[in-house]
Protein backbone atom coordinates (compact mmCIF):
# COMPACT_ATOMS: atom_id res chain seq x y z
CA UNK A 1 0.00 0.00 0.00
CA UNK A 2 0.95 3.10 -0.79
CA UNK A 3 2.07 6.15 1.74
CA UNK A 4 -0.48 9.08 2.11
CA UNK A 5 1.45 12.04 0.74
CA UNK A 6 0.39 15.64 1.48
CA UNK A 7 1.50 19.14 0.53
CA UNK A 8 1.68 22.74 1.95
CA UNK A 9 2.28 24.77 -0.80
CA UNK A 10 -0.26 24.72 -3.40
CA UNK A 11 2.00 25.68 -6.41
CA UNK A 12 3.50 24.82 -9.48
CA UNK A 13 6.77 24.54 -7.85
CA UNK A 14 5.78 21.75 -5.60
CA UNK A 15 3.85 20.18 -8.51
CA UNK A 16 7.14 19.76 -10.80
CA UNK A 17 9.27 18.45 -7.66
CA UNK A 18 6.21 15.56 -7.10
CA UNK A 19 6.47 14.86 -11.33
CA UNK A 20 10.41 14.98 -11.75
CA UNK A 21 10.98 12.45 -9.08
CA UNK A 22 8.56 10.31 -9.46
CA UNK A 23 6.62 10.34 -6.17
CA UNK A 24 3.04 9.35 -7.91
CA UNK A 25 4.59 6.11 -7.94
CA UNK A 26 6.05 6.08 -4.70
CA UNK A 27 2.74 7.59 -2.62
CA UNK A 28 -0.59 8.23 -3.08
CA UNK A 29 -1.66 12.00 -3.88
CA UNK A 30 -3.95 12.66 -0.91
CA UNK A 31 -4.52 16.08 0.04
CA UNK A 32 -3.28 20.04 -0.85
CA UNK A 33 -3.94 23.03 1.64
CA UNK A 34 -3.85 26.75 0.57
CA UNK A 35 -5.08 29.32 2.79
CA UNK A 36 -7.88 30.11 0.26
CA UNK A 37 -10.37 27.28 0.01
CA UNK A 38 -11.26 27.95 -3.45
CA UNK A 39 -7.32 28.02 -4.20
CA UNK A 40 -6.95 24.70 -2.55
CA UNK A 41 -9.90 22.59 -4.01
CA UNK A 42 -9.25 24.30 -7.90
CA UNK A 43 -5.18 23.06 -7.40
CA UNK A 44 -6.75 19.27 -6.33
CA UNK A 45 -8.94 18.82 -9.07
CA UNK A 46 -6.26 19.85 -11.74
CA UNK A 47 -3.69 17.33 -10.54
CA UNK A 48 -5.60 14.68 -8.65
CA UNK A 49 -5.68 14.80 -5.02
CA UNK A 50 -8.32 13.18 -3.13
CA UNK A 51 -8.94 15.95 -0.43
CA UNK A 52 -8.21 19.72 0.28
CA UNK A 53 -8.19 22.15 3.18
CA UNK A 54 -8.30 25.91 3.30
CA UNK A 55 -5.53 26.01 6.24
CA UNK A 56 -2.39 23.92 6.87
CA UNK A 57 -3.18 23.62 9.84
CA UNK A 58 -6.41 21.29 9.38
CA UNK A 59 -3.98 19.48 6.93
CA UNK A 60 -1.85 18.66 9.22
CA UNK A 61 -3.78 16.95 12.12
CA UNK A 62 -4.78 14.81 9.44
CA UNK A 63 -3.97 11.54 10.64
CA UNK A 64 -3.99 9.82 7.40
CA UNK A 65 -1.10 11.83 6.10
CA UNK A 66 2.46 10.14 6.74
CA UNK A 67 4.50 12.73 3.92
CA UNK A 68 4.15 16.27 3.76
CA UNK A 69 5.76 18.46 1.54
CA UNK A 70 6.60 21.85 2.36
CA UNK A 71 8.03 24.28 0.13
CA UNK A 72 6.50 27.87 1.85
CA UNK A 73 8.48 31.07 1.82
CA UNK A 74 11.05 31.33 4.70
CA UNK A 75 9.04 33.36 6.81
CA UNK A 76 6.68 30.71 7.50
CA UNK A 77 8.44 27.73 6.98
CA UNK A 78 9.53 26.60 9.93
CA UNK A 79 6.65 27.29 11.84
CA UNK A 80 4.87 24.17 9.86
CA UNK A 81 7.85 22.28 9.48
CA UNK A 82 8.07 22.06 13.40
CA UNK A 83 3.73 21.56 13.67
CA UNK A 84 4.33 18.68 11.15
CA UNK A 85 7.55 16.90 13.23
CA UNK A 86 5.62 17.61 16.52
CA UNK A 87 2.55 15.42 14.67
CA UNK A 88 5.33 12.79 14.54
CA UNK A 89 4.92 12.98 10.67
CA UNK A 90 7.66 12.91 7.98
CA UNK A 91 8.21 15.96 6.25
CA UNK A 92 10.30 17.04 2.76
CA UNK A 93 11.16 20.27 2.84
CA UNK A 94 14.32 22.79 1.14
CA UNK A 95 17.04 24.96 2.42
CA UNK A 96 16.44 27.36 4.12
CA UNK A 97 14.37 26.87 6.85
CA UNK A 98 15.24 28.53 9.85
CA UNK A 99 15.31 32.41 9.87
CA UNK A 100 15.54 33.50 13.33
CA UNK A 101 17.63 32.76 16.92
CA UNK A 102 13.65 31.54 18.47
CA UNK A 103 13.45 28.70 15.45
CA UNK A 104 17.00 27.62 15.75
CA UNK A 105 15.99 27.12 19.49
CA UNK A 106 13.20 25.03 18.55
CA UNK A 107 15.29 23.14 16.13
CA UNK A 108 17.00 22.20 19.17
CA UNK A 109 14.15 21.03 21.04
CA UNK A 110 12.76 18.85 17.86
CA UNK A 111 16.70 17.28 17.67
CA UNK A 112 16.18 16.40 21.08
CA UNK A 113 12.51 15.03 20.89
CA UNK A 114 14.37 12.61 18.49
CA UNK A 115 12.35 13.78 15.41
CA UNK A 116 14.95 15.06 13.59
CA UNK A 117 15.08 11.32 11.07
CA UNK A 118 11.81 12.70 10.18
CA UNK A 119 13.20 15.56 7.96
CA UNK A 120 14.34 15.42 4.90
CA UNK A 121 16.33 18.44 3.29
CA UNK A 122 16.37 18.52 -0.30
CA UNK A 123 16.71 20.63 -3.07
CA UNK A 124 15.79 19.36 -6.81
CA UNK A 125 18.24 17.83 -8.39
CA UNK A 126 19.48 15.73 -5.45
CA UNK A 127 16.52 14.16 -4.57
CA UNK A 128 16.09 13.20 -7.61
CA UNK A 129 19.47 11.41 -7.53
CA UNK A 130 18.93 9.70 -4.45
CA UNK A 131 15.78 8.95 -6.14
CA UNK A 132 18.01 6.83 -9.55
CA UNK A 133 20.12 5.72 -6.70
CA UNK A 134 17.45 3.83 -5.26
CA UNK A 135 16.29 2.31 -8.05
CA UNK A 136 20.00 1.57 -9.29
CA UNK A 137 20.33 -2.39 -9.80
CA UNK A 138 24.60 -2.20 -9.33
CA UNK A 139 23.52 0.46 -6.57
CA UNK A 140 20.92 -1.97 -4.20
CA UNK A 141 23.33 -4.71 -5.26
CA UNK A 142 26.36 -3.49 -3.71
CA UNK A 143 24.74 -2.24 -0.88
CA UNK A 144 23.29 -5.60 0.53
CA UNK A 145 26.52 -7.37 -0.56
CA UNK A 146 27.93 -5.02 1.58
CA UNK A 147 25.73 -4.89 4.21
CA UNK A 148 25.78 -8.97 4.07
CA UNK A 149 29.46 -9.17 4.34
CA UNK A 150 29.39 -6.64 7.53
CA UNK A 151 27.13 -8.51 9.29
CA UNK A 152 28.83 -12.08 8.96
CA UNK A 153 32.15 -10.16 10.00
CA UNK A 154 30.68 -8.70 13.23
CA UNK A 155 28.76 -12.29 14.22
CA UNK A 156 32.16 -13.59 14.18
CA UNK A 157 33.59 -11.16 16.66
CA UNK A 158 34.86 -8.54 14.10
CA UNK A 159 33.21 -5.62 14.68
CA UNK A 160 35.71 -2.61 14.55
CA UNK A 161 35.73 -0.77 11.35
CA UNK A 162 38.74 1.17 10.08
CA UNK A 163 38.58 3.79 7.95
CA UNK A 164 42.11 3.63 6.30
CA UNK A 165 41.74 7.57 4.23
CA UNK A 166 44.84 7.99 2.05
CA UNK A 167 42.80 11.30 1.33
CA UNK A 168 43.40 14.21 4.01
CA UNK A 169 40.29 16.15 1.96
CA UNK A 170 38.60 13.26 2.86
CA UNK A 171 39.00 13.32 6.97
CA UNK A 172 35.61 15.41 7.32
CA UNK A 173 33.82 11.93 5.41
CA UNK A 174 35.62 9.63 7.78
CA UNK A 175 34.85 11.93 11.06
CA UNK A 176 31.31 12.09 9.84
CA UNK A 177 30.89 8.04 9.44
CA UNK A 178 32.11 7.34 12.91
CA UNK A 179 29.66 9.31 14.16
CA UNK A 180 26.81 7.76 12.15
CA UNK A 181 28.06 4.21 13.17
CA UNK A 182 28.83 4.67 16.54
CA UNK A 183 25.64 6.52 17.59
CA UNK A 184 23.41 4.73 15.36
CA UNK A 185 24.94 1.13 16.12
CA UNK A 186 26.59 1.29 19.66
CA UNK A 187 23.38 -0.06 21.56
CA UNK A 188 22.38 -2.96 23.85
CA UNK A 189 25.70 -4.02 24.39
CA UNK A 190 25.80 -4.58 20.11
CA UNK A 191 27.99 -2.05 17.91
CA UNK A 192 30.24 -1.73 15.57
CA UNK A 193 33.46 0.26 16.74
CA UNK A 194 34.37 2.57 14.10
CA UNK A 195 37.90 3.74 13.97
CA UNK A 196 39.40 6.54 12.01
CA UNK A 197 43.22 5.79 10.69
CA UNK A 198 45.66 7.96 8.06
CA UNK A 199 47.42 6.64 5.17
CA UNK A 200 50.53 6.85 4.53
CA UNK A 201 51.12 8.33 8.16
CA UNK A 202 49.68 5.49 10.27
CA UNK A 203 52.09 3.20 8.06
CA UNK A 204 54.76 3.92 10.91
CA UNK A 205 52.73 3.59 13.89
CA UNK A 206 49.48 1.39 13.34
CA UNK A 207 50.22 -0.68 10.44
CA UNK A 208 52.21 -3.26 12.07
CA UNK A 209 49.30 -4.15 14.37
CA UNK A 210 46.71 -4.21 11.37
CA UNK A 211 48.61 -6.45 9.63
CA UNK A 212 49.94 -8.82 12.52
CA UNK A 213 47.68 -7.96 15.64
CA UNK A 214 44.47 -9.52 16.45
CA UNK A 215 41.96 -10.37 13.50
CA UNK A 216 38.78 -8.44 15.00
CA UNK A 217 39.19 -5.62 12.03
CA UNK A 218 37.70 -4.66 8.54
CA UNK A 219 38.74 -2.13 6.57
CA UNK A 220 37.35 0.80 3.84
CA UNK A 221 39.99 2.17 1.92
CA UNK A 222 39.59 5.93 1.37
CA UNK A 223 41.69 6.96 -1.92
CA UNK A 224 41.97 9.01 -5.03
CA UNK A 225 41.74 8.07 -8.93
CA UNK A 226 45.36 8.19 -10.32
CA UNK A 227 45.39 11.84 -11.69
CA UNK A 228 48.23 14.36 -12.81
CA UNK A 229 49.36 15.96 -9.49
CA UNK A 230 51.29 18.91 -9.45
CA UNK A 231 53.15 18.26 -6.69
CA UNK A 232 56.94 15.90 -8.53
CA UNK A 233 59.76 15.01 -6.51
CA UNK A 234 62.35 16.95 -7.65
CA UNK A 235 66.15 15.16 -8.78
CA UNK A 236 67.72 16.93 -6.68
CA UNK A 237 66.54 15.82 -3.46
CA UNK A 238 66.39 12.20 -3.26
CA UNK A 239 69.40 9.94 -3.00
CA UNK A 240 70.88 7.70 -6.00
CA UNK A 241 69.26 4.52 -4.51
CA UNK A 242 65.73 5.99 -5.16
CA UNK A 243 66.19 7.39 -8.22
CA UNK A 244 63.33 5.39 -9.16
CA UNK A 245 60.94 8.25 -7.56
CA UNK A 246 61.99 11.09 -10.11
CA UNK A 247 59.58 12.71 -11.55
CA UNK A 248 56.94 10.90 -9.98
CA UNK A 249 53.73 12.87 -8.73
CA UNK A 250 52.46 12.79 -4.95
CA UNK A 251 49.05 11.44 -5.78
CA UNK A 252 51.06 7.83 -7.93
CA UNK A 253 53.31 7.80 -4.35
CA UNK A 254 50.69 7.61 -2.44
CA UNK A 255 48.08 5.51 -4.34
CA UNK A 256 51.47 2.98 -4.70
CA UNK A 257 51.52 2.98 -0.68
CA UNK A 258 48.11 1.96 -0.78
CA UNK A 259 47.58 -0.68 -3.38
CA UNK A 260 50.97 -2.14 -1.54
CA UNK A 261 48.77 -2.39 1.71
CA UNK A 262 45.80 -4.06 -0.05
CA UNK A 263 48.26 -6.74 -1.59
CA UNK A 264 49.35 -7.37 1.50
CA UNK A 265 46.12 -7.40 3.31
CA UNK A 266 44.78 -10.22 0.25
CA UNK A 267 47.59 -12.07 1.26
CA UNK A 268 47.20 -12.17 5.13
CA UNK A 269 43.64 -12.85 3.84
CA UNK A 270 42.17 -9.39 5.98
CA UNK A 271 38.60 -7.99 5.09
CA UNK A 272 38.89 -5.06 3.11
CA UNK A 273 36.51 -2.49 0.53
CA UNK A 274 37.39 -0.11 -1.37
CA UNK A 275 36.10 3.62 -2.33
CA UNK A 276 37.64 4.99 -4.87
CA UNK A 277 36.79 8.91 -5.64
CA UNK A 278 37.15 10.85 -8.84
CA UNK A 279 35.85 14.35 -8.40
CA UNK A 280 34.57 14.42 -4.81
CA UNK A 281 31.79 16.48 -5.95
CA UNK A 282 28.45 16.85 -4.62
CA UNK A 283 27.42 13.98 -6.58
CA UNK A 284 29.59 11.92 -5.63
CA UNK A 285 29.73 12.33 -2.14
CA UNK A 286 26.11 12.38 -2.05
CA UNK A 287 26.15 9.15 -3.00
CA UNK A 288 28.50 7.36 -0.76
CA UNK A 289 26.44 9.73 2.48
CA UNK A 290 23.29 7.63 1.02
CA UNK A 291 24.62 4.33 0.70
CA UNK A 292 26.46 4.88 3.97
CA UNK A 293 22.78 5.86 5.62
CA UNK A 294 21.43 3.11 3.88
CA UNK A 295 24.15 0.44 4.95
CA UNK A 296 23.68 1.68 8.91
CA UNK A 297 19.95 1.00 8.55
CA UNK A 298 19.96 -1.89 7.44
CA UNK A 299 22.34 -3.53 9.71
CA UNK A 300 20.18 -1.68 12.10
CA UNK A 301 17.21 -3.97 11.13
CA UNK A 302 19.32 -7.28 11.12
CA UNK A 303 21.14 -6.31 14.93
CA UNK A 304 17.72 -5.57 16.17
CA UNK A 305 18.54 -2.07 17.32
CA UNK A 306 16.40 1.55 16.56
CA UNK A 307 19.01 3.65 15.10
CA UNK A 308 17.56 7.17 15.25
CA UNK A 309 17.76 7.50 18.93
CA UNK A 310 21.11 7.78 21.88
CA UNK A 311 19.57 6.92 24.98
CA UNK A 312 23.34 6.74 26.71
CA UNK A 313 24.28 10.33 25.59
CA UNK A 314 20.78 11.43 26.68
CA UNK A 315 21.63 9.89 30.19
CA UNK A 316 25.10 12.41 30.14
CA UNK A 317 22.91 15.49 28.89
CA UNK A 318 20.44 15.07 31.82
CA UNK A 319 23.00 14.20 34.29
CA UNK A 320 25.21 16.91 32.96
CA UNK A 321 22.47 19.84 33.46
CA UNK A 322 22.05 18.02 36.86
CA UNK A 323 25.91 19.40 37.93
CA UNK A 324 25.40 22.94 36.12
CA UNK A 325 22.17 23.60 38.24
Amino acid sequence: MKSNLAVLSSDNKTIQFIKNNNLEDLCNLYANSSRNTDDAKLFSENHGFEKYYGSYEDLIEDSNIEYIINFLPTGIKFEYTYLTLKKNKKIITNYPIISNQNELTSYQELNDLGLMPNLFLVDNQNFKKFYNDSKNKNFISTLIQNVACIYTLISKKINNSVILNYDSNLNDLGYWYQQLVAESLGKKGKGINPILSFGPKDHHSLLQLYLDGPKDKFFTFFNLSQKEDKIKVSQDIIPNNMRFLKNKNLRFIINAQCNAVKNIFKLKKIPFRQITFNKKNEDELGEIFTFFVLETILLSRLMNINPFDQPAVEQVKIETKRFLR
